[in-house]
């Protein structure tokens, strides 16, 4: 008889411990949207509060959750964090506390920026126990002008002596094109694509990026090239591009040449990827140029960049923001020697 009874409570209890999925209770998973919303749960009381400030390049994530909860009655166990956009940015801890206060770089812009926190509590059963998880979830839509945008500018470097007539096309969806070509071979000038970070943001990321290029002298000259200079350029600035000299110094001046091409007929396309070092700089930004320089009378060049990327490590690891150039190039000023204007989002 005893042995009839312990074998009828040992099925009962495997029977229990096969079912103890449809009878814990359902996980608490609420979804908030706004540019800084608080989510509290009502069981257990968990929140999390998210900020993204494009104009401080920064995502704050501000979570807490209780200790023990009531209902269920349960003991916290366990915390995940992620946060993540659209455009290729990723940051998670399995193993995060109950609570925290934690602040990412951020550099992107016009995209989704979610956050989700889970908290894992232990909760007692009659067949031992069983694991209860609330979600909070947040989704942002950042649209307000920060992050990373590149301007697009015209330079007469030889001015007075030779104009440009410099033009920022896309000849496929993908692909930024700094043209000297397409306006034949009486345009001498310089074009730049560039972007303004942080400078302390940027030292020891790397940067990575694939371009191409076209020169129909066939003996090589440096037509293309990256630089990161010190301090903060301006598109609309002419004194930051001025008629018949370079671009002028400020701060430590140019802080990094990433790479220069000095090609005859067409190359690439090639990736590099480059580890920023910025630390001489003295600005608190910083600007990354990309180069297009046509310095020859009867010759003809173009420079394309096919995408660009900062990253935390070596080989895409840890992206921090992702230029596709997908997106329209929108000009806000023609018809002159120094057009100027920038990649649509």
């Amino acid at each position: 008889m005893r042995r009839n009874s312990l074998s009828a409570a040992i099925v009962i209890i495997i029977v229990l411990a096969l079912l103890t999925p449809l009878l814990a209770p359902i996980a608490k998973a609420d979804t908030y949207s706004g540019s800084a919303q608080s989510s509290p749960l009502t069981y257990p009381a968990c929140m999390a509060y998210l900020v993204v400030d494009t104009g401080a390049w920064t995502v704050n994530l501000r979570y807490d959750g209780p200790s023990v909860i009531a209902v269920p009655p349960g003991v916290w166990l366990q915390s995940s964090v992620s946060l993540w956009d659209d455009e290729g940015f990723a940051r998670s801890d399995s193993f995060a506390p109950r609570y925290g206060d934690v602040t990412f770089a951020y550099l992107n812009s016009y995209t989704w920026v979610h956050a989700e926190v889970r908290w894992t509590f232990m909760c007692p059963a009659p067949w031992g126990f069983y694991f209860y998880t609330t979600t909070a979830r947040i989704d942002i839509h950042v649209a307000n002008g920060g992050g990373v945008s590149f301007s697009l500018r015209e330079h007469a470097i030889y001015r007075p002596s030779y104009s440009p007539d410099i033009r920022f096309l896309k000849p496929s969806s993908g692909v930024l094109r700094i043209d000297s070509y397409q306006a034949g071979t009486t345009s001498l000038g310089t074009g730049w694509a560039f972007v303004v970070v942080p400078r302390d943001l940027l030292n020891g990321k790397y940067i990575r990026f694939r371009w191409s290029g076209y020169f129909s002298y066939y003996q090589p000259r440096v037509i293309a090239a990256a630089y990161i200079y010190d301090g903060e350029y301006d598109r609309a600035n002419n004194a930051d591009f001025p008629e018949g000299a370079g671009i002028p110094t400020k701060g430590a001046g140019l802080l990094q040449t990433l790479a220069q091409k000095n090609v005859g007929g067409s190359w690439g396309p090639e990736t590099l990827d480059v580890l920023a070092n910025v630390a001489a700089g003295t600005q608190s930004k910083c600007t990354i140029f990309f180069l297009m320089g046509d310095g020859w009378v009867q010759q003809t060049v173009y420079l394309d960049i096919d995408w660009f990327e900062i990253n935390e490590g070596a080989g895409g690891s840890g992206r921090f923001t992702l230029e596709n150039f997908d997106d329209v190039v929108k000009m806000e000023r023609t018809g002159s020697y120094g057009d100027y204007g920038y990649i649509e989002r």
